[in-house]
C-alpha cells in the first residue's frame, strides 16, 4: 500500500485511503473499472481481490471474450479493497486524474496457487461477472532489451470455453450487456434521509415496457403516462388532468422560457445518424417512430398541421387538427410524429400510407415529444427536460394525441429493448439543450441495423467499368418452405471478391425459380438466376414495406452455413405476396441449368441424372468473366439493356438516368449514392446556403458554377439570398436527389447556416499543394494547422477534398460576423507563410506556388464556399470529400481510394463517426474585442505578424 498511499493526497481526492486489510466474505471478488484518464487516456482497470488487497492491472483496450484478443495489461500498484466501491471523478493534479466508473463486477476462482502464479508470471482463473465470464489467463511478458526494467506488462487472454464470443471486445460487451450496479450504502442513506426523494419512484431498470408503450401498444391512460425515469429528479406524473393549470402571467411554465408570440412558422430540429449510442445522464432516449413528422400550431381554438417541409396538411388531416384544436390552451406549438400502429402496436409506414390514401387519419396516432410554445411563452430556449415536463402535464384528451416518453441515461438499454421489439431504433437527445432548428449533433438517431444471412438467388450485370456483376439478389425461406425475394445487394465487394463470386455464380447457373414469393415492385428483368445454394452475410439499415433490404452492404460468404439454414419469419408479412416464376433475362431463356423450385433444398425434387442439351437460343449466359476488359463488359451490357427514359427516386423524376457523369457512373448512380449516405451528408448541406458545379455533359464536358436558380428547378431545390449574396438550398434527401437530376456534381456550402448567414459557424483552411509538392508534405501541413489551432483554443477536423489537398474545418460558436472572421483567417494563413515561407504561402499567385502549399483562407467570407463533406468532385476518379479521424491522416493516406464507389462501403463498416464531436468543439473566435488582432500560433513570432487592421479585398479568381 506504500506506493498507492504515496501517489495520492487523500485531502483532495475522494479515493479511499488504505486501512487494515479486510477480505470480503465469501468468494473473492473481481472488479473492472472504466477509467477515462486525462493523461493516460481511456483504459480499463482490472482488479482481483487477494490477501485483503486488489491486485491491479491497467488494460488499454479493455478485456474481451474473444480468445484471439490478447490485451496488454500493465501491472500497477495494489489497491485497497474499498477501491472496488469507488466511482466518480479524480481531481485534476492528482494521480490518474479523470473519471472512474464500474464496468463489471463479480467473483473469481483461481485455478492453482495465485501467489505462485503471480511470482512465476502466469495466473489462471475463472470469472463470474455480468459481462466477463469463463476462463482467463494473465501471462507476464518478458521485457524487451530497451524497455524500462520497472515496467511489468502482462497479457490478459480469454480461455477457450462455452463463454467465448468472437468479436466480443469491451465496446461490444458494453453495447450488448447492460451492467446493473447493486445499491450502495451511500444511495440507501440518501434515500432514507430525504423523505421528498423517497417519495419519488425509482428509475425503471428495464426500459422495455415504456418503449413498448411508446410504440403504441394498447395501454391505459396511466400507462401512457409512465414515469420519465429521470435519475435524481422528480418525475412528473403522466396521469391526465381535467384541465391544465395555467401558470401566472409573470411565472414562466419552464425554466429558461421567454415571453414571445406564437411563431408563424418553425423549421423542426432534426437528428443525425450515429453508429454509437451516447452515454450518460446528459442524454435522454426516445423511441424512433416510422411515420411523418408534424408540427401543430394551436391558436384560440383553431389548429394548423404542418409537415417538416412546411406544407400545410390541415385539410388532409382533419381528425388530427380537431384533436389539436381541442387542447386546453390558448396558444401552443407542439412537435411530434404521426404513425399508424399495427396489431402489435408497432408503427408501420406502409399502414400509414394506406390510411392517408384512404382518408382515414382518424385511425392514426400522433406521438408528441416536444413543446416549443405555450400561452405566450417561447419554450425553445428552455432545456429539453423542462419542455417535456410541461408537455407531460397537458391533457391530450384521448388516443389521437399521445405523449412520447423517454429515459434519461439509459440509451443503451433502451436501444436493446427497441431492437428486441423490432422497432426502427431510438432517438438520443441532449437533455439540457434548447430547441435548435435544423440537423445537428444535439439529436442523434441510432437504428437497429439488420445483419443477417441470405441465400443468393441471382445476379444482375455490371454497369460501366465495373466487372463481374452489378448486384447480388437474395432471399430466404419461411417456416412453411416458401422462398421469398429480399432485394439486391450492390455494395461491399472488392475486386477480388467480384472475381471469386463470379466464378461460383457461373457454376450455379439455373432456370428462374418457380413459386418465388415477391411483394412490391416487379423484379429486375436482367437478373440471371442461380441455384439457391450460396449463403452470404449482409448488413442493412431496415426492411422496406415490401419486405426488401434497404441500403444493403455485402459482408462476406458464410461458408459455415448451408442454404437450408436460411429460414426466418416473413419480413413485413402484411404486404401481399405473389408466387411467380420470373422471366429469364433478356437476350436468353432457360438453358441447360437445372430448374429451381422455390422450396428449401431438402424439400426440392430429386434432380435428373442427366440434362438434355438445350437449343442455342435458349441459353442463359454464364456469370460474366470478372477478368474481361471493362470497356468490353460495358459495351455488352449497354447493348443488351435498353436505356430507361426516366426513373423516380424519393419522389424526384430522374430524366436520362443512364447518362454518364463519370466513366461508368450515371445520373441514377449519383442519386443512389446520395440515398445511401444521406444521413451522413445532410448535416453539412441541409438548411445551408449552397453553390453547385453542374456538368450536364458529364465531367469531361462543360462545367458551370451556379448560385442562382436560373429557370425552373426540380422540387427540393430552393433559392435564397443573404445581404445581396444569392444561394441555392435544400432541406432533405429529395433535395439531394434533385441535385443529381440537374447534374449538379459538386455541392459547395457556405460557412454559415441559412438561419444566420452573417455569423459563420465554421471556417475552412484549404491546403492546396503546388507543383512538385508530395502529398506527405500536405499531411505534415495538416498536423501543423491542427497544432496551431489548438494553441488558440480551437479544434480542427480534417477531410479530404476529393482532389490532391486537404481541408481543415474548424467549428465555431456563431457569434462573430464575417467582418471579424475573414481577417482572422487571413491573419492565420499569413502567419503560417511568414513562419515557414519555404513551405507555405497565403496568396493565389501561381508563379509563387511551385514547391509550396497554399493555405487558402478565401473560403471564408460572405458568399464564399468550400466543397461539403461527402460531396463528389467533377474530376476523373469521382473522388469524394471525406471526413477523417486524425489517426488516419498519415503518410499511408490515399485520397484517391475515397470515391463515389468506396465511401458508402466505408460508412457502412464505420463503427464511430470521426467527426462525432464536431458540435461539441464549437468555440468563439479568439479575437480581441473591437479589433481583428489574433494571437500568433507560434509563440516566438512577433505579435505584429498576426495583426490586421483591415483585410484587403481579394482579387477575382
Amino acid at each position: 500500500m506504500d506506493t498507492y498511499r504515496a501517489r495520492r493526497n487523500f485531502a483532495v481526492t475522494a479515493e479511499p485511503a488504505p486501512r487494515y486489510p479486510k477480505p470480503s466474505a465469501g468468494d473473492p471478488m473481481f472488479v473492472v473499472q472504466k477509467h477515462q484518464a486525462h493523461r493516460a487516456g481511456l483504459h480499463w482497470d482490472f482488479r482481483l481481490e487477494h490477501g485483503g488487497v486488489l491486485w491491479s492491472w491497467a488494460v488499454r483496450k479493455g478485456p474481451s471474450l474473444d480468445p484471439h484478443d490478447k490485451r496488454i495489461a500493465a501491472h500497477v500498484e495494489d489497491h485497497p479493497i474499498d477501491y472496488a466501491e469507488f466511482q466518480g471523478r479524480i481531481p485534476d493534479g492528482q494521480y490518474g486524474a479523470g473519471t472512474v466508473e464500474t464496468w463489471d463486477r463479480g467473483t473469481w476462482l483461481p485455478l492453482g496457487d495465485p501467489e505462485a502464479g503471480r511470482r512465476d508470471g502466469e495466473i489462471k482463473f475463472v470469472l463470474d461477472g455480468q459481462r466477463l465470464r469463463g476462463k482467463f489467463t494473465l501471462v507476464r511478458l518478458r521485457p524487451r532489451p530497451n524497455e524500462r526494467r520497472r515496467q511489468d506488462n502482462w497479457l490478459l487472454i480469454k480461455g477457450h470455453d462455452e463463454e467465448e464470443r468472437a468479436g466480443a471486445d469491451a465496446p461490444a460487451l458494453e453495447a450488448a450487456i447492460p451492467f446493473h450496479r447493486a445499491p450502495t450504502a451511500e444511495t440507501s442513506d440518501r434515500a432514507a434521509g430525504d423523505p421528498d426523494d423517497a417519495a419519488q419512484p425509482d428509475a425503471d431498470p428495464d426500459p422495455a415496457a415504456p418503449a413498448r408503450g411508446n410504440s403504441g401498444k394498447g395501454a391505459s391512460a396511466s400507462e401512457k403516462g409512465a414515469s420519465a425515469s429521470e435519475k435524481g429528479a422528480s418525475a412528473p406524473r403522466r396521469t391526465r388532468k381535467a384541465s391544465r393549470k395555467t401558470a401566472p402571467a409573470d411565472d414562466p411554465p419552464a425554466e429558461g422560457a421567454k415571453r414571445g408570440p406564437l411563431p408563424e412558422s418553425q423549421a423542426p430540429q432534426l437528428a443525425e445518424l450515429s453508429d454509437t449510442v451516447p452515454e450518460g445522464d446528459e442524454w435522454l432516449a426516445e423511441i424512433k417512430f416510422d411515420g411523418y413528422r408534424l408540427l401543430l400550431f394551436v391558436d384560440s381554438g383553431t389548429a394548423r398541421v404542418v409537415t417538416r417541409n412546411g406544407h400545410d396538411w390541415t385539410d388532409r388531416l382533419p381528425a388530427v387538427a380537431r384533436a389539436a384544436a381541442a387542447l386546453p390552451v390558448e396558444t401552443a406549438l407542439l412537435d411530434g410524429e404521426l404513425v399508424a400502429l399495427d396489431a402489435q402496436g408497432i408503427s408501420s409506414f406502409p399502414a400509414l400510407q394506406a390510411a392517408l390514401s384512404a382518408g382515414r387519419d382518424d385511425t392514426l396516432a400522433l406521438y408528441l415529444f416536444d413543446l416549443l410554445h405555450l400561452d405566450g411563452w417561447d419554450l425553445r430556449p428552455a432545456p429539453l427536460t423542462e419542455r417535456k415536463r410541461v408537455l407531460a402535464t397537458l391533457d391530450l384528451g384521448g388516443d389521437m394525441l399521445r405523449y412520447s416518453d423517454h429515459h434519461l441515461g439509459q440509451a443503451v438499454e433502451m436501444r436493446q429493448a427497441a431492437c428486441r421489439m423490432k422497432l426502427e431504433g431510438i432517438i438520443c437527445k441532449q437533455a439540457e439543450a434548447p430547441y435548435r432548428a435544423g440537423r445537428g449533433h444535439g439529436w442523434r438517431k441510432i437504428k437497429c441495423q439488420g445483419r443477417e444471412e441470405f441465400v443468393v438467388l441471382g445476379w444482375t450485370p455490371p454497369a460501366g467499368s465495373r466487372t463481374g456483376f452489378g448486384a447480388l439478389h437474395v432471399g430466404y425461406w419461411d417456416a412453411e418452405g416458401g422462398l421469398h425475394y429480399a432485394g439486391g445487394v450492390g455494395t461491399g465487394f472488392s475486386d477480388d471478391e467480384l472475381t471469386r463470386l463470379s466464378a461460383r455464380l457461373a457454376d450455379l447457373a439455373a432456370d428462374p425459380p418457380r413459386g418465388l414469393l415477391v411483394a412490391g415492385d416487379p423484379l429486375d428483368s436482367s437478373i440471371h438466376w442461380v441455384r439457391p445454394e450460396l449463403v452470404i452475410e449482409v448488413q442493412f439499415i431496415a426492411w422496406t414495406g415490401a419486405g426488401r433490404v434497404r441500403h444493403a452492404v455485402y459482408l462476406g460468404v458464410r461458408e459455415d452455413k448451408s442454404a437450408r439454414e436460411v429460414v426466418r419469419d416473413v419480413a413485413n408479412p402484411e404486404s401481399p405476396r405473389q408466387a411467380i416464376r420470373p422471366k429469364p433475362p433478356r437476350g436468353g431463356t432457360r438453358d441447360k441449368a437445372r430448374p429451381v423450385i422455390a422450396v428449401p433444398p431438402r424439400r426440392r425434387r430429386a434432380e435428373p441424372s442427366s440434362r438434355p442439351a438445350p437449343a442455342p437460343e435458349a441459353a442463359t449466359p454464364p456469370a460474366p468473366d470478372a477478368t474481361a476488359p471493362p470497356a468490353k463488359s460495358s459495351r455488352i451490357v449497354t447493348a443488351r439493356k435498353p436505356k430507361a427514359r426516366s426513373v423516380t427516386l424519393e419522389g424526384i423524376t430522374i430524366s436520362h438516368p443512364d447518362r454518364e457523369l463519370w466513366p461508368g457512373i450515371t445520373k441514377q448512380a449519383l442519386a443512389e449514392y446520395w440515398i445511401a449516405i444521406a444521413d451522413h451528408a445532410l448535416p453539412g448541406l441541409a438548411h445551408r446556403p449552397l453553390a453547385v458545379v453542374r456538368c450536364p455533359e458529364g465531367v469531361a464536358g462543360e462545367h458551370f458554377f451556379q448560385k442562382h436558380a436560373h429557370g425552373s428547378m426540380p422540387p427540393g431545390i430552393r433559392e435564397g439570398s443573404a445581404d445581396g449574396a444569392p444561394f441555392l438550398a435544400i432541406d432533405d434527401l429529395a433535395g439531394l436527389v434533385a441535385m443529381a437530376q440537374v447534374s449538379a456534381v459538386e455541392l459547395h456550402a457556405w460557412g454559415a447556416a441559412e438561419a444566420d448567414p452573417l455569423h459563420p459557424d465554421q471556417i475552412v483552411f484549404d491546403l492546396d499543394p503546388g507543383e512538385g509538392v508530395p502529398f506527405t508534405q500536405v499531411i505534415e501541413a495538416a498536423h501543423d494547422v491542427r497544432d496551431r489551432l489548438e494553441r488558440l483554443g480551437l479544434t480542427g477536423f480534417c477531410r479530404t477534398t476529393g482532389g490532391k489537398g486537404l481541408h481543415i474545418v474548424v467549428p465555431l460558436a456563431p457569434k462573430a460576423d464575417w467582418g471579424v472572421v475573414k481577417p482572422f483567417c487571413r491573419a492565420f494563413a499569413e502567419t503560417m507563410g511568414q513562419d515557414a515561407p519555404d513551405r507555405y504561402l497565403s496568396t493565389m499567385k501561381k508563379a509563387d506556388r511551385r514547391g509550396r502549399i497554399l493555405v487558402d483562407w478565401l473560403r471564408n467570407g460572405l458568399g464564399a464556399t468550400a466543397v461539403a463533406s461527402f460531396c463528389p468532385r467533377a474530376r476523373p476518379g469521382a473522388g469524394v470529400a471525406t471526413p477523417l479521424a486524425w489517426d488516419e491522416v498519415t503518410r499511408t493516406l490515399d485520397p484517391a481510394s475515397l470515391n463515389l464507389r468506396t465511401v458508402p462501403e466505408r460508412l457502412a463498416r464505420q463503427r464511430i463517426d470521426p467527426w462525432q464531436d464536431f458540435d461539441k468543439a464549437r468555440q468563439p473566435l479568439p479575437v480581441s474585442s473591437g479589433t481583428t488582432e489574433v494571437a500568433s500560433p507560434k509563440a516566438s513570432a512577433p505579435a505584429r505578424k498576426a495583426r490586421i487592421v483591415r483585410a484587403a479585398a481579394p482579387k477575382k479568381r
